[in-house]
């Protein structure tokens, strides 16, 4: 495999999340010689939490396993901060989803929040959510704080955040 997803882990419409995993969609696109994509949990099936946990599977959502986990080797997970902590829909699909699909993988967490930690602590609950999951966490896990302040339409408003942003998809991209 030579495969990387960015996850958006929010379904929520017209999220923050989904516009830093687009530039990080888009960053990657140009600077890594695979196949990248997006996961956007706005793509998941509305009964996600009462079917798909249960075992009930839709052939959506094995698509949706198929094609951004199944056949993915390295994640960049956009993580927001959801009271205190990562999305429940996230948490959701992980238990959606049979521990394999994780397993001895990559990942690379950034966090998004309007608050002055920029997720921190949700990024830390889902390290170690995917360790558990023996998923290989990237050490530099960045926090995205003040989001609102800090973002553009389609990318972040300074040069310094960008820098480190970007420091970190490259260090990942080595990894």
């Amino acid at each position: 495999m030579n495969n990387i997803t960015i996850i958006s882990g929010t379904n929520r419409e017209d999220s923050y999340t989904l516009k830093v995993a687009q530039f990080y969609f888009n960053y990657v696109k140009k600077n890594f010689d695979g196949n990248v994509l997006l996961a956007d949990f706005r793509e998941l099936p509305k009964d996600i939490a009462f079917e798909e946990v249960y075992g009930k599977r839709t052939k959506q959502f094995d698509q949706f396993i198929e094609k951004y986990f199944a056949n993915s080797d390295k994640f960049f997970w956009i993580v927001p901060e959801y009271n205190g902590s990562y999305a429940g829909i996230t948490k959701i699909v992980i238990d959606a989803i049979h521990p394999r699909y994780f397993y001895y993988k990559k990942v690379c967490l950034t966090g998004v929040a309007s608050g002055r930690a920029g997720n921190l602590r949700g990024i830390d609950h889902l390290a170690m959510v995917l360790q558990y999951l023996r998923m290989n966490v990237f050490y530099n896990k960045l926090p995205i704080s003040k989001i609102e302040e800090v973002w553009g339409t389609d990318a972040p408003k300074t040069q310094e955040q960008e820098s480190a942003i970007i420091q970190q998809i490259d260090e990942f991209l080595r990894y």
